[in-house]
């Protein structure tokens, strides 16, 4: 027995142990022994190759002249997954071929109602044959080795390596060809100019290139390509890349001393009148690019990358960014679609869309020009100011870009003549500078190194004058930028004439009240007010102070009297009663309303029964829509003509916005035909009387009514949108004003829409010109200088304000709408002084009764994606408005 078998231990060794050990011995010996002893072991030869000077041993093997290659199986094992495709052209970083960035869905093209306006490309040069470095270290030791081992290597019976019994290499002169371009890699970058003129067909191009000869011939291939052989590499500006250059350079690694290459922008500031940017730049570019913008980023992660294996989840792998003519793009969107309008920012790398972190709310992903801005200038704050860490000045020989050569100030005047950005740096003094790339230049531009000469102290104290030429296009948005980068009271040189933007309240009170009668004129571009006809009619621009006192005097205050105010309170309640008849109509789904256009057409019809002789309910809903759409087209002309310089106007907007303007002229010609003649309606008839007398002519009558249809619509609609919007996401902010209407108490109806005026100021600048020469606390104001009011900003500063950043009704319980009695206003949604909005207190009574009327009857929620009040992005231009429709659940109380 064994243990409980009938075994003896006899028949165990004899039938078991023997033949198993026997079988072991033999078939181990022989599959294991003797393949390892054939394949590894056999006797070493001592043969050497010399290569750079360091002896490498070659093996041999006994009985053959050749190593055979065959019996590597691993070499053509095939894969168990035929799906899975590996491509190392895609895994070789600096030196893999172009490759498009693998997709995220997310779609290249336009989005759907949007164009592009505005391109900016950071591109690394095209295919070379190889670096100094790389030639020197890795390709030449290793044909100099393989040229050695085809005596003892048998590469043609491996599949994969066959080609190397055969293969020479492409470099057969490396003193001329090492460091240039190949003739694949010029007519890739020639492929990618055609693929941009086909992208861009209506942009102008400006192009610049380092000097290096790769970047140079890169970029004229490319411009070739985008040109249609019309081009030379003379159209192209090239930047050199000394070391003095500083930061006037495409090559910040060469200038900055203090720059690791192993561990890990830009060109001077120029001007076009170009509107696609492209930068021919090395490699090390388009990682520092993307870094700054913030892309591709693991560092919240743990072991982003561990030492001992491979972290397949990472984001940053840089075969995506840095093959031959890798790419960066900034395009700027103008959308004018049912669910966006306004300008965004897109970025894409390698041809594929990629999103900001927190800023993509935008038509494919793309971030909103305002956030866009906020976004960039967090990311700029986070780092130090290139020349002060690299200590890279910049020389002032004549040879270079700087502040104190005439071509320089040339540069500089063309630039404020078209509202460009432009930067005059002090000539006193040899001098550090940051510079600003094409990258980034066009759509944000800054110069760090002078913000501290620049800033003025946010104190109620007297602020020192910022000085500094510094011009962009759109006048909100650029003195929120200004107010919020340099201070209170910041002096700038736009379109050529001196400018002022105010954050001060007691500048600003001082500009619109205490010597108001100096401020009275508002300034803007002098032929887009004559294509809107308010040049010299009407009176929100009117540039003849004379008639603009007379039209303001005679028609809309005359006619903005007690009895309005008091009828106001009924037409107002009568128009809702009237309008949610027919709620079906701005129905997008059911019970789903849009309810900036219900707020428009209330709005609409109680403007067109105080002033016009047009009764509630005598113009059909389906006509109120289209009427109230119209005065919306006009507010987008008013931004275009307005804002725009001339310079930069286009044929097909302008006819656009020029037809948008005749629309709603016509709008007047119908309504005064259409007028109920028995209403006897004071302010249409106070102009038709006067016209009769010749004291004015038909087109400054049609003028006074088209101001007050498009005064009377929509501001006042916008701000009731963005209550609602706040109620919809404090329900028990709902609720307790509910229980206050219900007991006819008013305190959070007054304070929740002032708060709304104050958070989201309808009017975000007040825009006023010098008549004659003025002083303001040691502050020279020359006559003409145009003065703009950052409102946005005053209404959000923490001295004056509890919760500055919140919708919190708080903040404004002590603020009161007339400012009569006050010395410090700081809370200005109607303005104040000799031309603050005439219809403010009307605005004030028809807003209350509507959104009593609603609330006591309605619950209100968002809808298809409606976005949060503090996450509404808005249009900053003429008025402060949704770039997005808002859809909300109506649901009856």
């Amino acid at each position: 027995m064994l243990l409980g078998a009938n075994v003896s231990i006899g028949q165990y060794i004899l039938v078991v142990l023997l033949p198993v050990t026997g079988g072991n011995i033999i078939g181990g010996g022989f599959f294991v022994g003797y393949l390892n002893w054939y394949l590894y072991f056999a006797k070493q030869s001592n043969e050497h190759i010399d290569v750079d000077a360091e002896l490498v041993p070659v093996p041999t093997v006994y009985h053959r002249s050749v190593i055979d290659l065959s019996h590597f199986s691993i070499l053509t094992s095939p894969s168990s997954y035929p799906s899975y495709k590996f491509n190392i052209l895609h895994h070789l970083t600096a030196i893999s071929p172009y490759f498009d960035s693998e997709s995220n869905e997310l779609n290249p093209d336009p989005p759907l109602g949007c164009t592009i306006d505005k391109a900016i490309y950071l591109v690394r040069h095209g295919s070379i044959y190889a670096n100094d470095y790389d030639y020197e270290h890795t390709i030449e030791p290793f044909i100099k080795r393989l040229q050695s081992s085809l005596k003892q290597i048998d590469f043609s019976r491996s599949k994969e390596l066959a080609f190397l019994a055969t293969w020479n290499s492409p470099i057969t002169n490396s003193d001329e060809q090492v460091e240039k371009l190949t003739q694949s890699g010029s007519n890739e970058a020639f492929k990618l100019g055609t693929q941009l003129a086909s992208r861009y067909p209506n942009l102008k191009t400006k192009i610049w290139a380092s000097s290096s000869n790769r970047t140079k011939e890169s970029a004229a291939s490319l411009f070739t390509g985008l040109s249609g052989n019309k081009k030379t590499i003379d159209d192209i500006s090239i930047i050199m890349e000394e070391k003095n250059q500083g930061a006037n350079t495409l090559s910040p690694t060469k200038t900055c001393s203090l720059f690791n290459i192993t561990l890990g922008t830009q060109e001077a500031e120029t001007c076009t009148d170009q509107n696609l940017y492209i930068n021919v730049v090395h490699r090390e570019m388009l990682p520092l690019v993307l870094t700054a913008l913030g892309l591709y980023n693991d560092t919240n992660q743990n072991q982003i990358f561990p030492l001992n294996q491979i972290n397949y989840q990472r984001k940053w792998k840089s075969s995506k960014f840095v093959p031959f003519l890798g790419h960066i793009a900034l395009e700027r969107l103008q959308c004018t679609s049912s669910s966006y309008n306004g300008n965004f920012i897109r970025i894409l790398v390698n041809s594929e869309p990629q999103p900001l972190p927190g800023c993509a709310s935008g038509p494919g992903a793309s971030c909103p020009i305002v956030q866009y801005m906020s976004y960039i200038k967090n990311r700029d704050d986070s780092y130090e100011d290139f020349s002060k860490a690299c200590q890279a000045y910049i020389d002032d020989d004549e040879n270079h870009i700087d502040s104190t050569g005439e071509h320089r100030q040339d540069l500089c005047e063309k630039c404020i003549r078209l509202g460009r950005p432009c930067y005059v740096m002090p000539s006193n003094r040899r001098h550090q500078r940051s510079g600003s790339s094409p990258v980034s230049k066009q759509l944000h531009r800054k110069n760090r190194s002078n913000v501290a000469s620049m800033k003025s102290p946010r104190t109620s104290s007297i602020p020192s004058l910022v000085k500094t030429n510094i011009a962009l296009l759109i006048i909100p948005l650029a003195s929120q930028y200004y107010t919020l980068k340099y201070g209170d009271i910041v002096q700038i040189n736009l379109f050529n004439q001196p400018t002022i933007i105010i954050s001060n309240s007691d500048f600003a009170d001082y500009i619109l009240r205490r010597n108001g009668k100096n401020y009275t004129l508002r300034f803007g571009n002098q032929l887009g007010l004559e294509y809107l006809g308010m040049k010299t009619k009407g009176i929100i621009w009117n540039q003849n102070i004379q008639r603009w006192k007379y039209q303001r005097l005679n028609f809309f205050q005359k006619s903005l009297n007690s009895k309005i105010l008091d009828d106001a309170k009924y037409v107002s309640n009568d128009t809702v009663d009237y309008i949610l008849k027919y709620l079906n109509y701005f129905e997008i789904q059911s019970n789903i309303i849009d309810i900036m256009d219900l707020l428009r057409a209330m709005t609409f019809t109680i403007t067109c029964h105080l002033f016009l002789d047009l009764p509630i309910g005598s113009i059909s809903i389906e006509k109120t829509k289209f009427y109230v759409n119209s005065i919306v087209q006009y507010f987008k002309a008013w931004e275009y003509f307005l804002l725009k310089p001339t310079e930069f106007y286009e044929e097909n907007l302008t006819i656009k916005h020029e037809k948008s303007v005749n629309d709603l002229n016509n709008v007047v010609e119908e309504i005064i035909l259409q007028r109920d003649l028995n209403q006897n309606c004071l302010f249409i008839n106070s102009l038709i009387q006067s016209l009769n007398n010749n004291q004015i002519t038909k087109q400054e009558m049609n003028q006074c009514i088209l101001e007050m249809l498009i005064a009377g619509t929509d501001t006042s609609s916008v701000t009731m949108f963005y209550f609602l919007l706040a109620l919809a996401d404090r329900k028990d902010l709902e609720n307790d004003l509910l229980k206050e209407l219900k007991n006819n108490s008013y305190l959070l109806l007054i304070n929740g829409l002032k708060e709304s005026m104050r958070y989201k100021p309808v009017g975000p600048v007040i825009m006023r010109c010098a008549i004659q020469n003025d002083i303001y606390k040691n502050i020279s104001i020359q006559q003409g200088t145009n003065i703009i009011i950052n409102l946005v900003d005053m209404h959000t500063k923490s001295d004056e304000f509890l919760y500055p950043n919140q919708f919190n009704l708080i903040n404004v319980r002590d603020k009161d709408l007339s400012n009569i009695n006050s010395e410090r206003n700081v809370f200005l949604p109607f303005g104040i002084g000799p031309k603050e909005c005439v219809g403010r207190w009307l605005a004030k009574v028809e807003m209350e009764t509507i959104i009593e009327k609603l609330i006591l009857n309605y619950s209100f929620q968002r809808a298809n994606q409606t976005k949060t009040l503090e996450e509404l992005q808005t249009r900053w231009d003429i008025a402060q408005q949704p770039t997005h429709p808002g859809y909300m659940f109506m649901k009856k109380r």
